[in-house]
C-alpha cells in the first residue's frame, strides 16, 4: 500500500473518530440534560446507564444484574396489582423485540411516596439483529393527575351544589307559583281585585323566571360534566315545529311579527328527547323574538337530508356582527346586544341538547341582515 493511500485511510480514520466523538458528546448531553427519565439495560436485564432524571424521578438510584433483581423497582397496574419483574415494558421488548408505546404507571418510588409515570421502551439490536438491550424513557406527570384529580373534584362538587342547591330553590318557588294562583282565583272582580292581580302576575312571572334559571343552571352543570343524557324516541318533525310555534306565536303577535313555517317535507321521524328539542326551539325561536323589531318576521323551515332533518330559525332583525359569531355557543356570552336579561347560557344549553342527540347546531355566517340558526336531528331508524 502506497504512503498516500496509508495517509489518506488515516485521515478518513480521523475523520470518522472525530464524526464518534462529536456524536457521543451530544448524546451524552442529551441524556445528562434530558428532563425525563432515561435507564438503558443489556440483554440479560442488567442496568448499564440511567441519567439524573430518572434518580431524581425514582428518587434514588439503583442497580440490577437482571430481570429478577428489577423487583426493588416497585410499579402498580391501573387495578392496583404490584408489577412483576416481567411486566416492565423494558423486559417485553426485551422479550418481543417489540417496542412499547407510551403508557401510564403507577410507582412506589424508593422514599415510599406514590408517583404516575408515562414511559415507553424500545429494544435495542446488534450489528447482526441481535437484541442487545433496551431504553425505557419516561416523564413524572405526578402534577397533572394531581391537578387532573382537584379538577373532578372540583366539578362534582359544584355539581352536587347546583343540585342541593336547586333543589331547595325548587320546591319554595313551586309552593309560591301554586299559591299565587290560588289567591288570584279568590280576589273580587273590583278596582283593588284587579290590581292586587295584577301584582300577583308579576309575582308569578317571576318565579316562573326563577325556575327557568334554575332548570338552566342544572343543565349547564351536567353539560359541562359530560353527564347529559336524552332519551330518543320517534316523533315527526313536523309535530313538532307546530308545538313549538303554537306556545310562541302568542309572544310573537304581542311583538308584531309574522311567524311563519315552511315545511320542506311530508313529514318525516326523527329520534330526539321531545321536551328537550322544544326547549331548544324555545331559545332560537324566543332570541328571534327578542331581536327582531316590530313589523318584521320570523320563519321556521323543516328540510329532509341525508340521514337527519334540519331545521332552520330565520328573522329579519338587525344580525349578528362578524365579531361575535365565534362566541355565541359559549357559556355566559350575551351576544347581539348586552343590555338583553339573562345569564348567556340558552345557547350553550341548546347546543349541548341537540350533541346529545347526535346532531348539530350552527349559525350561518356572513348574512347581511338578521340571523339564521340551524340544527339537525336523526331521522329514526
Amino acid at each position: 500500500m502506497k504512503d498516500a493511500e496509508i495517509e489518506a485511510l488515516q485521515r478518513e480514520l480521523e475523520r470518522l473518530r472525530l464524526l464518534a466523538t462529536r456524536d457521543r458528546t451530544l448524546l451524552e448531553a442529551i441524556f445528562a440534560q434530558s428532563p425525563h427519565g432515561i435507564i438503558v439495560c443489556d440483554a440479560n436485564g442488567k442496568l448499564t446507564l440511567q441519567n439524573k432524571a430518572a434518580e431524581r424521578i425514582w428518587a434514588g438510584s439503583a442497580s440490577a444484574e437482571n430481570i429478577e433483581g428489577w423487583t426493588r423497582y416497585r410499579g402498580f397496574h391501573p387495578d392496583g396489582r404490584p408489577y412483576g419483574p416481567g411486566d416492565w415494558a423494558m423486559a417485553r421488548a426485551l422479550t418481543t423485540g417489540v417496542g412499547v408505546e407510551f403508557e401510564e404507571y403507577q410507582i412506589l418510588r424508593f422514599d415510599d411516596t406514590k408517583a404516575y409515570l408515562l414511559g415507553g421502551c424500545a429494544p435495542i439490536f446488534g450489528p447482526t439483529g441481535a437484541i442487545e438491550g433496551a431504553l425505557s424513557v419516561f416523564a413524572d406527570i405526578t402534577p397533572l393527575k394531581t391537578v387532573s384529580h382537584d379538577l373532578r373534584r372540583a366539578v362534582q362538587t359544584r355539581e352536587d351544589l347546583l343540585a342541593v342547591v336547586s333543589h331547595d330553590l325548587r320546591n319554595p318557588l313551586s309552593v309560591a307559583m301554586m299559591r299565587t294562583a290560588m289567591l288570584a282565583k279568590t280576589l273580587s272582580n273590583d278596582d283593588e281585585g284587579k290590581r292586587i292581580c295584577r301584582e300577583l302576575e308579576i309575582v308569578q312571572r317571576s318565579c316562573e323566571q326563577m325556575q327557568k334559571l334554575v332548570g338552566d343552571l342544572l343543565d349547564f352543570g351536567s353539560i359541562e360534566a359530560g353527564t347529559f343524557t336524552v332519551t330518543g324516541r320517534p316523533e315527526s318533525a313536523v309535530k313538532l315545529v307546530d308545538h313549538a310555534i303554537e306556545s310562541l306565536r302568542p309572544l310573537a303577535t304581542s311583538k308584531s311579527l309574522q311567524l311563519e313555517v315552511k315545511t320542506g317535507i311530508a313529514d318525516a321521524v326523527v329520534s330526539c328527547d321531545r321536551e328537550r328539542v322544544l326547549q331548544v326551539f324555545s331559545n332560537l325561536v324566543g332570541n328571534a323574538i327578542k331581536f327582531t323589531p316590530a313589523g318584521g318576521g320570523i320563519s321556521v323551515e323543516t328540510v329532509a337530508e341525508a340521514g337527519h332533518v334540519r331545521f332552520s330559525v330565520t328573522d329579519t332583525g338587525p344580525g349578528i356582527p362578524d365579531e361575535q359569531l365565534p362566541h355565541l355557543f359559549e357559556r355566559y356570552w350575551q351576544g347581539r346586544s348586552k343590555s338583553t336579561h339573562g345569564v348567556g347560557l340558552g345557547l350553550f344549553i341548546a347546543k349541548g341538547i341537540v350533541l346529545a342527540h347526535h346532531g348539530k347546531l350552527w349559525v350561518e355566517p356572513n348574512r347581511s341582515s338578521g340571523a339564521a340558526f340551524h340544527f339537525t336531528l336523526p331521522i329514526a331508524a
